[in-house]
């Protein structure tokens, strides 16, 4: 209720009235006990003291009171956000997590409905990865091998052209 207050006045409206509040409460226990201890007398200092001193110690810890409850709200919706966030995150990892299909001879994955997409596709729409592409060490030595072969056959290959 209090942090409506403040969501509502803000803070420095908030802190003044609460601290009308507690000047009104503070009179009104004065009032009470002049009412039933006779020994205590009413005179216009002991009420004007019994108006001042709340006003004088009441809003600085109101002040800071509220601030504190404010930051603590903001606190809790930001961890809140973030709890969101970490779910989310959790269910993606769950959804990635289990058996994947996968062709042994071209390596397609197949999906939810049963499409078969490029492993690159799949994990492209499942989450955040980009990929890029190159050849491992052992891949890049065959890879050279077979252009190697290709260039040192390359005759075999040429159409030869006769003029007649």
């Amino acid at each position: 209720m209090v942090y409506r207050l403040v969501e509502k006045f803000g803070l420095i409206w908030s802190s003044l009235v609460i601290t009308m509040f507690s000047v009104l409460l503070s009179f009104f226990i004065f009032v009470t006990l002049v009412m039933f201890i006779p020994e205590i007398k009413l005179d216009f200092i002991t009420i004007l003291l019994s108006i001042i001193v709340p006003f004088l110690v009441a809003p600085t810890p109101t002040y800071f009171l509220l601030l504190f409850l404010k930051r603590a709200k903001e606190s809790e919706t930001k961890l809140r956000e973030i709890n969101k966030e970490l779910e989310k995150a959790l269910e993606e990892v769950k959804e990635l997590s289990g058996m994947l299909p996968i062709c042994a001879s071209c390596k397609k994955v197949r999906d939810d409905n049963g499409y078969w997409n490029q492993v690159e596709e799949y994990f492209t729409k499942k989450s955040d990865l980009t990929f890029s592409h190159g050849l491992c060490p052992i891949c890049f030595k065959e890879e050279s091998k077979k252009v190697d072969e290709f260039f040192a056959n390359e005759e075999k290959f040429q159409v030869k052209i006769t003029n007649n």
